[in-house]
Formats: C-alpha cells, structure tokens, sequence
C-alpha cells in the first residue's frame, strides 16, 4: 500500500508502514501529531515540545507564573527562581530574616542563619558566649573552652 515498504519476509503480508504511518487494515494511515508536538524516533508517536506538557491528545501550554522558569522536571514542568518557594499558584517570596541567608536547599529549610546566630522559630538570635566559651562548630551554638566544663548554661572549670 502507499506510505509502506516491503520487508522480504512472510509476517505481516511481507511489507511495513513508513516512518509515521501506522498500519490500519491493508493500509497505512498517517500518525496524528497534535499542534506543538514531534514525532518520536520509534515513528508511531510522539512527544509534545518544551514549554508544553501532554492533556488527554494534545500538547497544552506550561503556564509559568512570575518568579518561576521552565524545567525538564516531571511534576508542573516549572520552578521557582532563587529565593521563591512554591506557594501552589506561583513563586512566593521567601522571608529572610535579620542576619540570615537562603540555604540553596531544594529540600527542608529554605533559609538559614549566619553563624553565630540560631533558629528560633521565623528569627535569627545571637548566640549569647558564656565566659571561657567558643562558638561551636556549626556556629549556632556554644561548647565550652578547655579545661572547662558545660554545666547549666555556663562553663565551669573542671574538677578532673
């Protein structure tokens, strides 16, 4: 039939549909490819381009809110720009407080504070140094200098 080849073997009548045809009966139909789609390589289906993601038998349009771009990724094929969290609808500004920074963590805090601050709920507050004490080493905290101590919230010299 047109649109198809011989294949010099016996299956199938012996012949084959083209690249984007598919057999129908002693036919070969053309492979439909809805608008802002592409034929795959096997040439029976197809992929809808970037910026578009598959609804039933077409190719709708990614819609990216503000603050966001288009991804590769599975899921709404887009994400937030730096310092943006998805809020359900869009990109949603992330608070910073006083002496804090974003983490670049796609995962659990979107921010943390400076060393020599610690986490108390939306804040940063300073690490109050008892005497004969250091910050500790994540910065966010205290330990206690040698040869002392920590006991309660202060450093005592040790009796060892």
């Amino acid at each position: 039939p047109e649109n198809a080849y011989l294949t010099g073997g016996s299956f199938n009548g012996g012949w084959s549909c083209s690249h984007g045809f598919l057999r129908s009966g002693a036919s070969c139909d053309a492979v439909e490819i809805p608008a802002n789609a592409f034929l795959r390589t096997d040439g029976v289906s197809w992929d809808c381009d970037r910026g578009f993601r598959e609804r039933g038998n077409r190719c709708a349009e990614i819609q990216i809110p503000e603050n966001g771009f288009l991804t590769d990724e599975a899921g709404d094929g887009w994400d937030c720009e730096r310092g943006f969290e998805k809020d359900g609808q869009g990109g949603e500004e992330i608070f910073l407080p006083a002496n804090s920074y974003l983490s670049g963590s796609t995962f659990g805090d979107a921010w943390r504070c400076e060393r020599g601050f610690t986490k108390r709920s939306d804040t940063c507050e300073t690490v109050v140094l008892p005497e004969n004490a250091h910050l500790n080493f994540r910065g966010d905290g205290w330990d206690c200098n040698r040869p002392f101590r920590k006991v309660g919230g202060r450093c005592e010299l040790s009796s060892r």
